[in-house]
């Protein structure tokens, strides 16, 4: 997520920070990030908020390829030229160095390598590049809940797959992987882009979904009790006195479940040269087999305008799902599934101290109408 998005919900600089002073705390390091006043023997990075970086007059250029490739595309013929122009202007020291929105300052026993960082905002995590050790460093955000990384740490180290980046490193609050530097999809043209999303899915359906799905007949009633509580924790109550109903619907149900990416979206599948990665599995957990699926066909990460739209398809896609991967699901019942997964999905950042925005929450209530109608047929 960039910048410019998340400085509505909380304080960038603030946030910063203390995520990268937690990072050293956990190594042992005498490096300490801060925000104004500076001294003047610190290393100044500075922030844009459009491009989503903190860069210093040391970042090694090869690091930017990774913004280059991001920003610097676009589906739209006449705006190509000058989202390139404008990346690969402050994308230059000379000019980020004086035109830029943030700045903060490393001081201590900063080494060449932390002085050639990109830092790179996100929702729950800051992606650190490091192009010369040809790593990605993933730091936890101050505000965020350690599953955050945990869960990714330990559902890595278990499944394999040719699409997903090798960790290399891992502690507590952090952990590095391979860096993925590529283009993602969401910047290619839609035919392309169903190209490269058909055969990723294709590449974790039989590398991870299928070969980790299992049969449960507690997974629906557990994941209804666990909503109800946190719409208790959260003072939302629109759901919370019919989650009897619907765990009695649900006794004994059985659900096929699997691990699941959780935030499958075209922004998280990056192509490179050979193929492409798919990155940020931040909200990885066990789920019901068709929650990935449904979530990057219908692209419910894109817009609220395009949302209304999406939701009124969801039997659609489960009804490709079902043709595509031959599973027996019951369209009506896996269709309330993926309603209370995406608001569980949902929940699960909001109670994180992640402020919802006003269509965070015109979504959220969204899901807890359409819930609440299919109860009552």
């Amino acid at each position: 997520m960039r910048l410019s998005i998340l400085e509505k919900r909380e304080d960038v600089l603030e946030i910063l920070v203390k995520s990268l002073n937690n990072f050293w705390l956990d190594q042992k390091s005498k490096i300490k990030a801060n925000s104004k006043p500076f001294n003047r023997s610190g290393i100044t990075f500075y922030g844009n908020k459009y491009l989503n970086f903190f860069a210093s007059k040391h970042c090694d250029k090869n690091n930017f390829d990774v913004i280059k490739k991001e920003y610097a595309n676009a589906i739209v013929w006449w705006r190509k030229p000058l989202q390139k122009f404008y990346v690969w202007t402050f994308t230059k020291p000379i000019i980020y160095r004086f035109f830029h929105h943030y700045e903060i300052q490393l001081s201590g026993n900063v080494t060449n390598i932390e002085k050639s960082w990109l830092i790179m905002g996100g929702n729950t995590r800051i992606r650190v590049i490091n192009s010369i050790n040809n790593e990605t460093l993933v730091i936890l955000k101050s505000n965020s809940g350690t599953s955050f990384i945990e869960s990714e740490i330990y559902w890595k180290s278990k499944i394999k797959s040719s699409v997903i980046p090798n960790l290399i490193k891992t502690s507590l609050n952090f952990f590095s992987e391979e860096l993925t530097p590529g283009i993602p999809i969401n910047r290619y043209k839609e035919e392309m882009a169903n190209k490269y999303r058909l055969k990723t899915y294709a590449t974790l359906y039989e590398d991870v979904f299928l070969i980790h799905s299992f049969f449960s007949t507690n997974y629906a009633v557990d994941l209804i009790k666990s909503i109800a509580n946190k719409l208790k924790r959260e003072s939302i109550f629109a759901i919370d006195y019919r989650a009897k109903d619907l765990a009695a619907f649900f006794v004994g149900y059985k659900v096929i479940c699997s691990v699941s990416h959780g935030d499958l979206q075209d922004a998280n599948i990056i192509k490179t040269k050979s193929q492409c990665k798919v990155i940020d599995w931040e909200s990885v957990k066990i789920r019901s087999i068709i929650y990935d699926y449904v979530t990057l066909f219908s692209k419910t990460r894109e817009s609220l305008r395009e949302k209304k739209v999406i939701i009124n398809s969801i039997k659609d896609y489960l009804n490709n799902f079902r043709a595509q991967e031959e599973e027996e699901i019951q369209i009506n019942d896996y269709y309330i599934l993926f309603l209370l997964e995406e608001l569980d999905y949902r929940l699960d950042y909001y109670s994180l101290n992640i402020r919802a925005t006003n269509s965070d929450m015109n979504y959220l209530l969204k899901l807890i109408f359409l819930i609440n109608k299919e109860i009552d047929r």
